[in-house]
């Protein structure tokens, strides 16, 4: 019961990766939203008269061009071929910010303790 209720309670801390991907998402997003918003007013300020429709519609296709769609393949695969290279390795994780750390780490130092 306590044991249970103090695993709970742990707040899960987010990886490094995570905290990278997190980062570039919303770097993404906001560019997305800043050209959308640019063309939408380069089509209103625009000498040339457009519906609003297709002004909207050129607005929307300039938002959703700046999204990644290979972000999160890339990202999988990526990670896949990482951890098939530890197992070739007999590596054991329990934790993978142990293994972002490591990833950084030039000369690792170890005794028999």
């Amino acid at each position: 019961g306590q044991i249970n209720e103090t695993m709970t309670q742990c707040a899960r801390t987010r990886s490094t990766l995570e905290a990278q991907i997190e980062h570039f998402v919303h770097v993404i997003a906001y560019v997305a939203m800043a050209v959308g918003i640019l063309s939408l007013v380069a089509n209103l300020l625009s000498p040339v008269q457009r519906p609003i429709d297709r002004i909207l519609q050129n607005a929307a296709t300039a938002f959703f061009a700046q999204v990644p769609e290979g972000l999160l393949p890339t990202v999988t695969i990526s990670l896949m071929i990482a951890s098939t290279r530890m197992v070739k390795k007999k590596v054991l994780v329990r934790k993978i910010d142990a293994i972002e750390t490591l990833g950084c780490v030039g000369v690792l130092c170890s005794d028999k303790t």
